[in-house]
């Protein structure tokens, strides 16, 4: 009797796990529904883009191993791909309000398909700097455009305007290590045949989206005032000043933020590589794996989660939680704590960067939105090229204690004028 008691307890106990399990996967795959299927192709747009153009993050591989180019020569082709970036973001914005950002997405997928075709006959190094700035250029041209097209598309719909952000930056990340993974399988190949098929890729990209727009069935871009856009002069003339405020205040943070991002790629693997030299290399890879399944799985329910509070607060939030992650690396004696360093870090950045995103695109003129985004993305590209520079000098003279704690107080002081916007009257 005993027995059956313990069996039926254990079943009951199964039973219930079972169904708590279910629940919380249905929860879970809630938080993605609702985006028209017009924003799911454009998603699926960029996570081929970012699979195809994570290669850029190995050239310099390409171009010391396989063309025999020196180190110093290399890093002045790579810098240019930077300077591609810095004016292909606002390039793209512009682009994008004059003719239809469909328009400026399929050639932007054209011309980069056919510069990684280029890169296989390529050898000399002032035709390299100019592949280097087409690839940047592009990349952030159509990353530009397909983010206006997607938030157009989406309309007055808050909630859905940030789930579709959450969803392209996740996809963003998930192409870019599936990039990696790529390049490690095929580097026995070569990188002549990652070339082809990056351009393959693309090309067929470009191709789908071309024959999208000619049978019309993606919806037709642009921003149509409503009644609710219709006001008084005067209140018209405030809101402007203020949305006018609150994307200089956006901006501002952006680029801090930036600077701090940007020491991922530098000064963060060689101080995780020293404090923890036992595990070396593989330390360094553990914490960007993380960094990157995290953002591909949590993206979207952290953003739905924190949509319902003021914007610009969330901002502030987001960037103190991206220093405050950094910060803790001063004191990461053992790994875990730089797991909860990286985590804590993850989540700032997907704040961040999402609802900064939406503040630039619903702050700015119903004709500059394009323009807006532009900005948005070469202020960050410009943080991405002072910030190794800049990090680095600190990092030699300093060291990475007090690089972290100036992460840190970059962080909070985002945060103070996050939250002191209310007394100036800005708000999102």
């Amino acid at each position: 009797m005993d027995t059956n008691r313990i069996n039926t307890t254990h079943v009951s106990q199964g039973i219930n796990l079972t169904a708590y399990l279910l629940m919380i996967t249905k929860r879970y795959f809630a938080h993605y529904k609702g985006l028209p299927s017009a924003c799911w192709q454009r998603i699926g747009l960029e996570f081929v883009n970012d699979m195809a153009g994570g290669v850029c993050f190995f050239l310099s591989l390409y171009f010391v191993d396989v063309l025999h180019i020196n180190i110093a020569v290399a890093g002045l082709i790579i810098s240019s791909y930077g300077l591609g970036t810095a004016i292909g973001g606002i390039t793209g914005g512009k682009l994008s309000d004059k003719i239809s950002p469909s328009v400026v997405s399929i050639i932007s997928l054209f011309i980069k398909a056919i510069v990684f075709l280029a890169l296989i006959q390529l050898n000399t190094v002032p035709f390299l700097i100019m592949a280097e700035f087409l690839l940047g250029m592009t990349t952030y041209t159509f990353i530009v455009s397909n983010r206006v097209w997607v938030l157009n598309s989406c309309k007055n719909h808050e909630p859905i305007k940030l789930k579709t952000i959450s969803m392209l930056y996740a996809a963003s990340n998930l192409g870019a290590g599936i990039s990696a993974i790529m390049v490690s399988i095929l580097s026995n190949f070569g990188f002549h045949t990652i070339f082809f098929l990056s351009s393959l890729f693309l090309l067929i990209a470009a191709i789908i989206l071309c024959v999208q727009e000619k049978k019309k069935v993606i919806m037709r871009d642009g921003y149509k005032r409503t009644s609710l856009d219709i006001v008084h002069p005067k209140e018209e003339y405030t809101r402007q000043k203020n949305n006018k405020k609150s994307i200089w205040l956006v901006l501002a943070c952006l680029f801090s933020i930036g600077l701090i991002v940007a020491q991922l790629g530098t000064t963060y693997s060689i101080y995780i590589t020293a404090t923890y030299p036992k595990l070396g290399v593989n330390a360094v890879s553990i914490l960007f794996a993380l960094n990157t399944f995290f953002i591909v799985f949590f993206q979207v329910p952290i953003i739905n989660h924190f949509s319902k509070y003021n914007k610009i607060n969330m901002v502030g939030v987001g960037a103190f939680l991206t220093g405050c992650g950094m910060f803790i690396l001063s004191y990461a004696f053992i790994f875990p704590l730089a797991i909860l360093s990286v985590l804590i870090y993850t989540i700032g950045e997907m704040i961040f960067f999402t609802m900064a995103q939406l503040v630039i695109y619903q702050q700015s003129g119903g004709k500059k939105k394009g323009q807006s985004l532009g900005l948005f993305q070469t202020t960050y590209a410009l943080s991405v090229i002072v910030g190794p520079t800049l990090g680095g000098y600190v990092y030699y003279h300093t060291g990475g204690y007090v690089l972290w704690h100036l992460s840190g107080l970059i962080g909070l002081s985002c945060l103070i004028l996050c939250c002191a916007a209310k007394k100036y009257n800005i708000s999102a």
